[in-house]
């Protein structure tokens, strides 16, 4: 379980990352970073978004610029080409002692959770991460929602457990989300 109250973090500032995958694909702007900035920022959250695939920059270049913020949360948005990439920078985070709640989600942690946990991720989002995301970053400013609460997350407990919550994130409909 994370500190959630170590003097190491910047507040609630909430970074959302993107590490370059391995790929042979052009890069893309990624859209659904932006939907989730643009829903943290109207609750209050500051947010800054790293795409490093879009950016063109490597492991060691988005850590830097991650430690350089020092947020109390970072969002990676992973796939299964990108997922070593991520563990790579939460390694480079923890051996620089910042000690943060990080985040999967999208397509491959939805479908391969496990495999993000195991890797070391504090929690997964499965499915829409809006509101789950929102939630997590109220977490660490207020202690509250407790993480057994929110919809659509997997997270490992304090004893090393592993809880699923059952109930999906909600859907949200475009025209409800703010423009990224």
């Amino acid at each position: 379980m994370i500190d959630t109250k170590s003097p190491r973090r910047n507040g609630t500032t909430v970074v959302l990352a993107t590490p370059p995958p391995v790929t042979h694909r052009t890069a893309e702007e990624n859209l659904g970073l932006g939907y989730l900035a643009a829903f943290l920022r109207q609750a209050g959250h500051e947010v800054v978004v790293i795409d490093g695939w879009l950016e063109g920059i490597d492991v060691p270049t988005l850590a830097r610029r991650i430690m350089d913020i020092r947020p109390g949360m970072v969002g990676f948005a992973c796939y299964r080409s990108n997922m070593e990439r991520a563990i790579e920078t939460m390694g480079r985070l923890s051996e620089a002692g910042l000690e943060i709640l990080t985040v999967a989600g999208g397509y491959g942690p939805t479908f391969h959770t496990n495999d993000f946990l195991e890797a070391g991720f504090s929690a997964v989002v499965r499915g829409e991460g809006e509101v789950p995301l929102r939630m997590l970053a109220d977490h660490l400013r207020d202690g509250t929602p407790a993480l057994d609460e929110i919809p659509g997350i997997s997270h490992r407990r304090p004893d090393g457990t592993v809880r699923h919550s059952p109930v999906p994130a909600p859907k949200l409909a475009l025209d409800q989300l703010p423009h990224p």
